[in-house]
Protein backbone atom coordinates (compact mmCIF):
# COMPACT_ATOMS: atom_id res chain seq x y z
CA UNK A 1 0.00 0.00 0.00
CA UNK A 2 2.85 2.36 0.78
CA UNK A 3 4.27 1.72 -2.68
CA UNK A 4 0.91 2.63 -4.25
CA UNK A 5 0.70 5.91 -2.32
CA UNK A 6 4.26 6.72 -3.37
CA UNK A 7 3.41 6.14 -7.07
CA UNK A 8 0.36 8.41 -6.86
CA UNK A 9 2.41 11.19 -5.24
CA UNK A 10 5.10 10.99 -7.91
CA UNK A 11 2.55 11.11 -10.74
CA UNK A 12 0.80 14.04 -9.06
CA UNK A 13 4.06 15.97 -9.05
CA UNK A 14 4.30 15.51 -12.82
CA UNK A 15 0.83 17.01 -13.12
CA UNK A 16 1.75 20.21 -11.27
CA UNK A 17 2.29 23.38 -13.38
CA UNK A 18 5.84 23.63 -14.55
CA UNK A 19 8.00 26.56 -15.54
CA UNK A 20 6.77 28.39 -18.62
CA UNK A 21 8.10 26.86 -21.82
CA UNK A 22 7.84 27.90 -25.42
CA UNK A 23 5.30 25.67 -27.17
CA UNK A 24 3.55 25.94 -30.54
CA UNK A 25 0.38 28.03 -30.62
CA UNK A 26 -2.35 27.38 -33.20
CA UNK A 27 -4.42 30.43 -34.11
CA UNK A 28 -7.91 30.17 -35.53
CA UNK A 29 -9.42 33.39 -36.87
CA UNK A 30 -13.01 33.64 -38.13
CA UNK A 31 -13.80 36.71 -40.22
CA UNK A 32 -16.04 38.11 -42.91
CA UNK A 33 -15.66 40.53 -45.81
CA UNK A 34 -18.03 43.35 -46.77
CA UNK A 35 -17.73 44.73 -50.30
CA UNK A 36 -16.81 48.40 -50.63
CA UNK A 37 -19.27 49.80 -53.15
CA UNK A 38 -21.72 47.88 -55.34
CA UNK A 39 -19.23 45.46 -56.90
CA UNK A 40 -18.58 42.02 -55.45
CA UNK A 41 -17.31 40.26 -58.53
CA UNK A 42 -15.90 37.34 -56.56
CA UNK A 43 -19.13 36.76 -54.68
CA UNK A 44 -17.54 36.43 -51.24
CA UNK A 45 -19.12 39.40 -49.49
CA UNK A 46 -20.99 38.07 -46.47
CA UNK A 47 -19.26 34.68 -46.60
CA UNK A 48 -17.50 33.23 -43.60
CA UNK A 49 -13.73 32.75 -43.64
CA UNK A 50 -11.90 30.49 -41.19
CA UNK A 51 -8.14 30.68 -41.07
CA UNK A 52 -5.85 28.30 -39.16
CA UNK A 53 -2.12 28.80 -38.75
CA UNK A 54 0.50 27.75 -36.20
CA UNK A 55 3.56 29.53 -34.86
CA UNK A 56 6.26 27.24 -33.51
CA UNK A 57 8.95 29.02 -31.48
CA UNK A 58 11.19 25.96 -31.76
CA UNK A 59 11.98 27.00 -35.34
CA UNK A 60 15.15 28.95 -35.94
CA UNK A 61 14.48 32.65 -35.60
CA UNK A 62 15.11 34.60 -38.81
CA UNK A 63 16.80 38.00 -38.68
CA UNK A 64 14.30 40.58 -37.41
CA UNK A 65 13.06 43.53 -39.42
CA UNK A 66 14.21 46.57 -37.46
CA UNK A 67 12.24 49.81 -37.25
CA UNK A 68 12.04 52.82 -34.98
CA UNK A 69 9.07 51.25 -33.20
CA UNK A 70 10.44 47.75 -32.64
CA UNK A 71 11.35 44.46 -34.31
CA UNK A 72 9.48 41.71 -36.14
CA UNK A 73 10.61 38.25 -37.26
CA UNK A 74 8.68 36.24 -39.85
CA UNK A 75 8.44 32.48 -40.44
CA UNK A 76 6.97 30.82 -43.53
CA UNK A 77 3.52 29.40 -42.87
CA UNK A 78 3.72 25.87 -41.56
CA UNK A 79 1.96 22.72 -42.71
CA UNK A 80 -1.70 22.85 -41.77
CA UNK A 81 -2.14 26.55 -42.55
CA UNK A 82 -5.40 26.78 -44.47
CA UNK A 83 -8.30 29.06 -45.33
CA UNK A 84 -11.86 27.71 -45.44
CA UNK A 85 -14.64 29.69 -47.16
CA UNK A 86 -18.29 28.91 -46.51
CA UNK A 87 -21.50 30.67 -47.53
CA UNK A 88 -20.09 32.29 -50.68
CA UNK A 89 -21.58 32.46 -54.16
CA UNK A 90 -19.84 29.40 -55.57
CA UNK A 91 -16.40 29.50 -53.95
CA UNK A 92 -16.87 27.41 -50.83
CA UNK A 93 -13.93 25.16 -50.04
CA UNK A 94 -10.49 24.88 -48.48
CA UNK A 95 -7.67 26.99 -49.88
CA UNK A 96 -3.92 27.11 -49.56
CA UNK A 97 -2.08 30.27 -50.37
CA UNK A 98 1.13 32.03 -51.21
CA UNK A 99 3.17 34.62 -49.41
CA UNK A 100 1.79 33.25 -46.14
CA UNK A 101 4.05 34.33 -43.30
CA UNK A 102 3.43 34.47 -39.58
CA UNK A 103 5.56 36.56 -37.30
CA UNK A 104 6.14 37.70 -33.76
CA UNK A 105 7.30 41.13 -32.73
CA UNK A 106 7.43 43.86 -30.18
CA UNK A 107 6.31 47.45 -30.69
CA UNK A 108 6.83 50.49 -28.50
CA UNK A 109 3.16 51.49 -28.83
CA UNK A 110 1.22 48.19 -28.77
CA UNK A 111 3.62 45.83 -27.00
CA UNK A 112 4.20 42.26 -28.15
CA UNK A 113 2.12 40.75 -30.93
CA UNK A 114 1.67 37.90 -33.40
CA UNK A 115 0.97 38.84 -37.01
CA UNK A 116 -0.11 36.93 -40.09
CA UNK A 117 1.65 38.98 -42.70
CA UNK A 118 0.22 39.90 -46.10
CA UNK A 119 -0.88 36.73 -47.92
CA UNK A 120 -3.24 35.67 -50.67
CA UNK A 121 -5.27 32.77 -52.04
CA UNK A 122 -6.51 32.12 -55.56
CA UNK A 123 -10.32 32.24 -55.40
CA UNK A 124 -12.44 31.89 -58.52
CA UNK A 125 -9.36 32.28 -60.69
CA UNK A 126 -8.46 35.61 -59.09
CA UNK A 127 -5.96 36.56 -56.42
CA UNK A 128 -7.67 37.53 -53.17
CA UNK A 129 -5.23 39.53 -51.05
CA UNK A 130 -5.34 39.93 -47.29
CA UNK A 131 -3.53 42.60 -45.34
CA UNK A 132 -1.90 41.88 -41.99
CA UNK A 133 -3.98 40.23 -39.27
CA UNK A 134 -2.51 41.16 -35.91
CA UNK A 135 -3.10 39.65 -32.48
CA UNK A 136 -1.98 41.96 -29.68
CA UNK A 137 -0.93 39.97 -26.63
CA UNK A 138 -1.36 40.90 -22.96
CA UNK A 139 2.03 39.49 -21.99
CA UNK A 140 5.64 39.85 -23.03
CA UNK A 141 6.69 36.90 -25.19
CA UNK A 142 9.80 38.11 -27.00
CA UNK A 143 13.40 38.36 -25.90
CA UNK A 144 13.74 41.95 -24.70
CA UNK A 145 17.43 42.34 -25.56
CA UNK A 146 17.99 43.91 -29.02
CA UNK A 147 21.10 41.77 -29.41
CA UNK A 148 19.19 38.47 -28.99
CA UNK A 149 17.15 36.73 -31.71
CA UNK A 150 13.52 37.75 -31.62
CA UNK A 151 12.46 34.30 -30.48
CA UNK A 152 9.39 33.71 -28.29
CA UNK A 153 10.28 32.31 -24.90
CA UNK A 154 7.10 32.06 -22.76
CA UNK A 155 4.84 31.15 -25.61
CA UNK A 156 2.43 28.85 -23.80
CA UNK A 157 0.23 31.92 -23.18
CA UNK A 158 -2.33 31.86 -26.01
CA UNK A 159 -4.45 34.77 -24.80
CA UNK A 160 -5.14 37.59 -27.25
CA UNK A 161 -5.90 41.08 -25.99
CA UNK A 162 -7.07 42.55 -29.30
CA UNK A 163 -7.34 41.52 -32.97
CA UNK A 164 -6.83 43.85 -35.92
CA UNK A 165 -7.35 43.21 -39.66
CA UNK A 166 -6.20 45.92 -42.07
CA UNK A 167 -7.63 45.27 -45.54
CA UNK A 168 -8.63 42.78 -48.25
CA UNK A 169 -8.96 43.19 -52.02
CA UNK A 170 -8.87 41.49 -55.40
CA UNK A 171 -7.40 43.73 -58.07
CA UNK A 172 -8.06 41.27 -60.91
CA UNK A 173 -11.52 40.56 -59.51
CA UNK A 174 -12.32 44.29 -59.31
CA UNK A 175 -13.34 43.93 -55.67
CA UNK A 176 -12.35 45.73 -52.48
CA UNK A 177 -13.52 44.65 -49.06
CA UNK A 178 -13.71 45.80 -45.48
CA UNK A 179 -12.75 42.87 -43.26
CA UNK A 180 -14.29 42.24 -39.86
CA UNK A 181 -13.06 39.67 -37.35
CA UNK A 182 -15.87 37.67 -35.74
CA UNK A 183 -13.57 36.05 -33.20
CA UNK A 184 -10.15 34.55 -32.87
CA UNK A 185 -8.52 32.06 -30.54
CA UNK A 186 -5.09 30.73 -29.76
CA UNK A 187 -4.37 27.39 -28.16
CA UNK A 188 -1.18 25.53 -27.22
CA UNK A 189 -0.73 22.34 -29.24
CA UNK A 190 1.15 19.15 -28.47
CA UNK A 191 1.30 19.66 -24.70
CA UNK A 192 -0.83 17.48 -22.37
CA UNK A 193 -2.96 19.34 -19.85
CA UNK A 194 -1.95 18.81 -16.18
CA UNK A 195 -5.41 17.36 -15.48
CA UNK A 196 -4.90 14.80 -18.26
CA UNK A 197 -1.55 13.78 -16.81
CA UNK A 198 -3.13 13.35 -13.38
CA UNK A 199 -5.92 11.18 -14.80
CA UNK A 200 -3.36 8.99 -16.53
CA UNK A 201 -1.47 8.71 -13.26
CA UNK A 202 -4.58 7.73 -11.34
CA UNK A 203 -5.41 5.13 -13.98
CA UNK A 204 -1.96 3.57 -13.68
CA UNK A 205 -2.24 3.61 -9.89
CA UNK A 206 -5.61 1.83 -10.16
CA UNK A 207 -4.09 -0.89 -12.33
CA UNK A 208 -1.27 -1.36 -9.83
CA UNK A 209 -3.76 -1.66 -6.95
CA UNK A 210 -5.86 -4.18 -8.89
CA UNK A 211 -2.82 -6.32 -9.64
CA UNK A 212 -1.80 -6.27 -5.97
CA UNK A 213 -5.28 -7.36 -4.89
CA UNK A 214 -5.25 -10.20 -7.43
CA UNK A 215 -1.87 -11.45 -6.20
CA UNK A 216 -3.02 -11.23 -2.59
CA UNK A 217 -6.19 -13.21 -3.41
CA UNK A 218 -4.17 -15.90 -5.19
CA UNK A 219 -1.86 -16.25 -2.20
CA UNK A 220 -4.83 -16.78 0.13
CA UNK A 221 -6.23 -19.47 -2.13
Amino acid sequence: MKRLVFCVLILSLFALPREAAAVPIEYHIAFGLTANGPSDYLGVSGARFDLWTTLDPALSSPPPNESSRGRTSFWSAQAGTRLVISGSAGHDGTYGGDGWQIGVGNDTSIGDYVVLHEFYSMVGGHRLNFGPITARLPTTITNPSPTDPLLPFAFENADVLQWAFSWADSVGGRSRYTPNIMWGTGRPVGVPEPSSLLLVGLGIAGLVARARRRRHSQQLN
